[in-house]
């Protein structure tokens, strides 16, 4: 029993280090689109990837590894198909309810990391908006003609100021 409790402990600590690791991107992240730096964050989107793709390869292991339990173990799963709150219910009296612990943690942080990317997709979205919003006041303005005259030279303000929006979360 030693040794697949191990194993999948060793893969939930794998996965809450990863998920760890996710979630300071993501905060990375929101301080690129805060400051704007487009460079920055294609370099931390494209770490979150590769880290996403690790993150669904780890996820998928330890869910083979509770398929493999239930089938040395000869555990039957309560619904059709095998949920890990399930197999927690059935096994984690044998491991003293080490692995409710890092289920829990695994919840939490995945919890954080998703609040995190809602958090982002919003700065990002209200950023898009403005940018927006400033292109076409300036395409408006760019389109009203200039009047002078040869005795009073006049004319209209053509700038538009930036529209600034405080996005500090």
């Amino acid at each position: 029993m030693g040794d697949w409790l191990e194993g999948i402990c060793n893969l939930f600590q794998k996965e809450i280090e990863l998920y760890g690791n996710l979630l300071t991107l993501e905060l990375e992240k929101r301080n690129a689109i805060n400051s704007a730096d487009g460079r920055a964050l294609q370099e931390i989107t494209q770490k979150s990837y590769h880290f996403m793709v690790e993150a669904s390869e780890l996820e998928r292991l330890r869910m083979k590894t509770i398929e493999e339990i239930y089938k040395t173990q000869n555990l039957e799963p309560s619904i059709d198909a095998i949920t890990l709150t399930d197999f927690l219910n059935k096994v984690d009296r044998d491991s003293n309810f080490q692995l409710k612990g890092y289920a829990t943690e695994l919840k939490t942080t995945v919890h954080k990391l998703k609040d995190a990317i809602i958090i982002n997709e919003k700065l990002i979205q209200t950023r898009q908006d403005l940018l927006q919003k400033t292109v076409s006041e300036m395409r408006k303005l760019d389109k009203e003609p200039t009047y002078t005259s040869a005795e009073n030279k006049k004319k209209t303000n053509s700038k538009v100021r930036a529209l600034v929006l405080n996005t500090a979360v």
